[in-house]
């Protein structure tokens, strides 16, 4: 229960930070995450579409994608038809496997991604709870732990830490 209130917390508190301090503690989350990428990078969170088999069927939704404007690769599938966690996932992957993936590229993308990161995790805060309760798998308690340990050192954040560390 620990987990699926005090992540989001702490994301919306991250949010209405300095810029500044914005940017040191996702360079701090960065430069410990960056190790670990290859694996975080294939976590899925469950964060699949999942279709509830109502709509216009698979006509209704090519017919849809078609008629999108893709610029000139028109032709081609877009980055990702997906949204939220799943396209930061696979923003992620996609820098990895480019090799472009650096402390500060992997920072300023965690910057911009702290008001989508915070609306994910308050949405999946149930799921959170559950992982928690479950066992968290060993890339997302590493994940955590170099949050935690960022969140201790950053102003306005330590108290979430506190938490952080006790799941």
């Amino acid at each position: 229960r620990r987990l699926g209130k005090a992540l989001p917390n702490m994301m919306k508190a991250l949010q209405g930070l300095e810029p500044e301090v914005q940017s040191r503690f996702c360079e701090g989350v960065a430069h410990s995450l960056l190790p670990h990428m290859e694996e975080l990078s294939q976590l899925s969170m469950g964060c699949h579409k999942q279709d509830k088999g109502k709509g216009k069927g698979k006509e209704g939704k090519q017919l849809k994608r078609s008629k999108l404007d893709y610029g000139a690769n028109a032709n081609q599938k877009p980055f990702s038809e997906g949204g939220g966690l799943r396209k930061f996932l696979l923003r992620l992957r996609a820098l990895q496997e480019a090799g472009s993936m650096t402390s500060e590229t992997l920072a300023s993308m965690l910057v911009a991604w702290i008001p989508s990161l915070a609306r994910i995790a308050e949405r999946r805060s149930e799921q959170l709870k559950d992982l928690a309760q479950n066992g968290l798998n060993p890339p997302l308690q590493k994940m955590l732990a170099i949050i935690q340990e960022q969140a201790a050192t950053t102003p306005h954040l330590k108290r979430y830490a506190a938490v952080l560390a006790k799941v």
